[in-house]
């Protein structure tokens, strides 16, 4: 476990470092480009599951009709 802290806390460091140098110009056009990184990132999962759902006339998931029970039945065709 320490040396996994100690890995990360590194990572931690540079990170820092490396954003210290930039100007907040430059900062905000990395944060952008992330974000839209992600939110099309997240796009095309969402995407590629709806296809997945959608993909061969639905036959992913079976749609059972519901039936009515027998004594519903009889008495909907008695109340007739």
């Amino acid at each position: 476990m320490k040396i996994l802290n100690s890995i990360q806390n590194r990572i931690d460091i540079h990170i820092k470092k490396f954003c210290n140098y930039l100007t907040p110009k430059q900062k905000m056009v990395i944060t952008a480009i992330l974000f839209v990184m992600f939110f099309l990132a997240s796009i095309c999962v969402i995407v590629f599951a709806a296809y997945q759902v959608g993909k061969e006339d639905g036959k992913l998931f079976n749609v059972e009709h519901i039936h009515p029970t027998p004594y519903l039945k009889s008495n909907y065709q008695d109340n007739e």
